[in-house]
C-alpha cells in the first residue's frame, strides 16, 4: 500500500533538527531527556533520539500555559 499525504507519518527530528525550533543549545535537549516521565518526550532509535514536532511543542505548551514558537 503507498502512503499518502494524509497517511504519510509525520517525519522525526533529530536532536539539532529539535533545538534549532526550540532555539535552545542541543546540550539542553540532551539533559532534558533523561528527566524519565518529566523529559522531553522522545523515540530512542538505537542509540539515537527521535523526536516528533508537535509532541514536543505540546509538551512546552502543556508546561507554560503558553503557544511555544
Amino acid at each position: 500500500m503507498k502512503a499518502t499525504e494524509e497517511t504519510k507519518p509525520e517525519k522525526l527530528l533529530n536532536v539539532d533538527e529539535i533545538a534549532e525550533i526550540l532555539g535552545v543549545d542541543k546540550e539542553y535537549i540532551y539533559k532534558r531527556t533523561m528527566h524519565g516521565q518529566k523529559g522531553i518526550p522522545h523515540i530512542k532509535v538505537g542509540k539515537y533520539l527521535r523526536f516528533e514536532r508537535e509532541v514536543v511543542l505540546n509538551f512546552f505548551k502543556d508546561q507554560t500555559g503558553d503557544a511555544v514558537i
